[in-house]
């Protein structure tokens, strides 16, 4: 099992040393038409990781100067939203096939949350609790993720989890593109192989 792009670490809930990594620029950026990103204010984004026994927890900022979101259930990321995924590796074994995969938003009716697919092949609703708020041009996103669901069945220091985060754009229009930390998502290619990591710490 190769190492993935990037590696970020997880501090237990309340540790002050969690840090916040942005998503941000062309670097991050692609695009699905033929309309650059217009600078930070336009679409940005900073993530931070947390854990405890039973989950991780997954706070994402976005700026976005246009907040459209028309689309409901597996159709969200034609709107404004977050994709994440997530995957539970066994050691010396190589990386799963299939990702536990999320699609998050914000639509007229409130915060909505979808299970895409299951490492595990999952049939029960989801238990992942999604709370989103709008001020100004920021959208919050906190996730609170069961390690239950995703499969980490002994979460303690040093135990790596796939990662992988999508935050879409739609100014009113269309998709037109999205930023992204880890790749295996975002488009059709689903691989956890190219998730990054992050490790418990």
């Amino acid at each position: 099992m190769s190492i993935p792009g990037q590696v970020i670490d997880a501090m237990p809930v309340g540790n002050a040393g969690t840090k916040a990594i942005k998503i941000a620029g062309d670097a991050d950026y692609r695009r699905v038409v033929n309309k650059s990103l217009e600078g930070d204010k336009d679409l940005s984004a900073e993530f931070k990781v947390a854990y405890d026994k039973a989950n991780l927890y997954l706070d994402i900022t976005v700026t976005d100067d246009v907040h459209s979101q028309e689309f409901s259930g597996n159709e969200l990321w034609r709107g404004d939203s977050v994709q994440a995924a997530f995957a539970a590796f066994e050691s010396c074994k190589p990386a799963p096939i299939a990702g536990t995969e999320y699609q998050l938003g914000l639509t007229k009716k409130g915060p909505e949350v979808v299970r895409e697919s299951s490492q595990f092949k999952l049939t029960s609703p989801t238990t992942l609790k999604l709370d989103v708020k709008r001020a100004g041009t920021l959208t919050v996103y906190k996730i609170t993720v069961p390690f239950s669901e995703i499969g980490v069945k002994n979460p303690k220091s040093g135990t790596p989890v796939g990662l992988s985060i999508v935050i879409n754009d739609n100014d009113g229009k269309e998709r037109d593109g999205y930023l992204h930390w880890g790749d295996g998502i975002g488009t059709g290619n689903k691989a956890p192989e190219e998730y990054n990591w992050v490790i418990l710490r």
